[in-house]
């Protein structure tokens, strides 16, 4: 069985779920190893018997108390630092690569690991819908050409919906959505909320915000905290430590999240209306944004509009509706397979 260490970012959740749905298929034909710190929970209780190495794979941007706004003046310094030891982590990582003698080398986004790969004479393939690259906009031109020169080391990238251009990429392919299976039926979904079939579900994912956010709602509206949210209100269901959130997200009635890649596919792929909170300096959040708003999908919101909301049956019934886009997760697991098995 051939061998695959998947490097995943150590920034954001959305990385990490989409991994999960790529390798909850990619584990039945070849033997995978993932490489990561920041949400090993996440990978212990998603992928059973799937073996993990926790090591730092990168540094990203540092967000604000607020859980969405881009900290340039603390992510320079973290960030500098990083780029410009990562030649040097990047040798450390030969001897782990050595060891475990993989095929292939898969990484959403870290760039560190390219490098690692190319030394190490092993194949390696870019996942994602953004790369630090587009996005690190207020880091030096010489700490920018050194993720260039890093990126430049991957052998083939495969770029997701709703992001970045990734152009840097010289061996570039398209793919379509990707997001994890429901592991339950909505009505499964809903008899574990303990939800009347005659209520509605307001789902909220503002990832690690600080703020409180009470949110005004009749009764028959029971409103989910998913991620870390701090939320008063009627009918608040606490589910900040629930791993499969795509089974929350295709129950939901109305999903308010952060413009992040994870929670905004699983709102696309299930027809879920959904209101966003973005910031236009953080550029794949912005990127996002604005895809959205070109194809008319979701509403973009601010944490003021929160307050003045007042959430009935009639509020969401008449939410505007559009047509699904399905994810695909097999398209791109076949992209994969076909280059490593060329």
């Amino acid at each position: 069985m051939k061998k695959i260490v998947y490097y995943i970012t150590d920034h954001g959740m959305g990385h990490a779920t989409r991994a999960v749905a790529l390798i909850r298929i990619l584990k039945s034909d070849y033997e995978i190893i993932i490489r990561n710190s920041n949400n090993i929970n996440l990978f212990k209780e998603s992928l059973d018997l799937t073996p993990f190495s926790s090591k730092p794979t990168d540094v990203g941007p540092k967000i604000k108390s607020n859980g969405i706004t881009l900290d340039e003046n603390n992510s320079r310094p973290i960030i500098s630092g990083w780029i410009n030891s990562i030649s040097n982590n990047a040798s450390l990582e030969c001897d782990f690569l050595s060891k475990i003698n993989p095929d292939l080398v898969i990484s959403d986004i870290s760039a560190m690991p390219f490098l690692a790969a190319k030394k190490s004479k092993i194949p390696s393939i870019a996942i994602s819908n953004f790369s630090w690259l587009d996005v690190l906009s207020f880091i030096s031109s010489n700490e920018l050409n050194i993720l260039n020169q890093c990126y430049d080391c991957a052998n083939y990238a495969i770029k997701l919906p709703f992001g970045t251009t990734m152009k840097h990429f010289s061996n570039l392919q398209k793919t379509k959505l990707i997001s994890r299976n429901l592991t339950q039926s909505k009505s499964e979904i809903r008899k574990f909320l303990g939800v009347d079939e005659s209520d509605l579900i307001i789902t909220v994912a503002l990832g690690n915000s600080n703020l409180k956010i009470h949110l005004k709602s009749d009764t028959n509206i029971k409103i989910i905290s998913l991620g870390g949210n701090i939320l008063t209100g009627n009918n608040i269901i606490n589910l900040n430590s629930y791993v499969e959130g795509q089974n929350i997200i295709a129950a939901s009635d109305l999903v308010i999240c952060k413009c992040g890649y994870g929670i905004v596919s699983e709102c696309l792929s299930h027809g879920i209306p959904f209101f966003y909170i973005a910031d236009n300096n953080h550029l794949e959040q912005k990127a996002i944004s604005d895809e959205l708003f070109s194809l008319n999908l979701g509403k973009r919101i601010i944490f003021s509009d929160l307050e003045h909301y007042y959430f009935t049956k009639k509020f969401i019934h008449d939410l505007k509706t559009f047509k699904k886009i399905p994810h695909d997760n097999i398209s791109t697991t076949n992209l994969i397979s076909e280059f490593l098995n060329k």
